[in-house]
């Protein structure tokens, strides 16, 4: 009987040791990310203009991002109890990123009502227009971040654009980042990695994030009588992990 009770005790101590108790502390991965972000937005708007004048203004456009890693980043993670840290090259968050952003927009503008004296309305000069495809240049960063249980993406960042790649397309604005066209400072995109996956035994495994939101961005006031301006942003990104062994260098699989 003694026994019995023995093996029974044994067993619930085990069953109410942390699960993350046998669990590695330290694990090595090749990583390799795959970002997209489609942006659409319409704007129907009635604005007073010049010599008592009103305008209809109607646009619509669309952007896109497509960003991945360069150069195979691999990562370290960390973990002191419950608490994990997961750093790129034993590094930071940040890494090397190459794909492309892209809008297209077109903006109309009609008199609904005509100005009283057309002479004192400006003739307006024919819209610049730089709408198109650019290649993420070298130096854009990608922002991989973990803090228990979320991993989160942001970017792609290129410091010599200033924030506006595209400075003549009709666009919603942040359209060339995760995230930026939900006008939230701070925004970022994140998905469940549990403690026990990362630091599991799997070989490879996958977080992945979608997402689609629509912000309303009108603000009526002022000139603005009337406006209507939903912007829709569509977000999905993969994160694919390979283990790999401990090392400081490059990876070799």
């Amino acid at each position: 009987m003694k026994r019995i009770l023995i093996a029974a005790a044994t067993l619930a101590v085990a069953a109410a040791a942390p699960a993350g108790a046998k669990l590695s502390t330290q694990a090595y991965f090749r990583v390799d990310v795959l970002a997209y972000q489609n942006v659409e937005w319409t704007d129907h708007a009635t604005i007073q203009g010049c010599s008592n004048s009103v305008l209809s203004v109607n646009g619509q456009g669309d952007g896109s991002v497509i960003a991945r890693d360069h150069n195979d980043p691999w990562a370290v993670a960390r973990r002191t109890g419950n608490r994990a840290t997961l750093l790129i090259a034993n590094e930071g968050p940040a890494f090397a990123a190459e794909g492309n952003v892209s809008r297209h927009g077109q903006v109309n503008a009609d008199f609904t009502k005509p100005p009283d004296d057309p002479r004192a309305c400006p003739h307006p000069e024919a819209p610049q227009n730089d709408c198109g495809t650019q290649l993420l240049p070298q130096g854009a960063l990608l922002y991989l971040s973990y803090t228990r249980p979320r991993l989160s993406l942001s970017g792609p960042y290129v410091q010599e654009w200033g924030g506006m790649p595209f400075k003549f397309c009709p666009g919603a604005n942040g359209d060339n980042t995760l995230a930026g066209s939900w006008y939230q400072p701070g925004a970022t995109t994140s998905a469940s990695l549990p403690l026990t996956k990362l630091f599991g035994k799997a070989k490879r495994f996958t977080v992945e994030y979608r997402n689609e939101r629509t912000v309303q961005t009108a603000h009526p006031g002022g000139a603005v009588l009337s406006e209507d301006h939903p912007v829709t942003t569509t977000i999905h990104w993969t994160v694919k992990f390979t283990r790999i062994k401990p090392q400081l260098g490059s990876p070799e699989l």
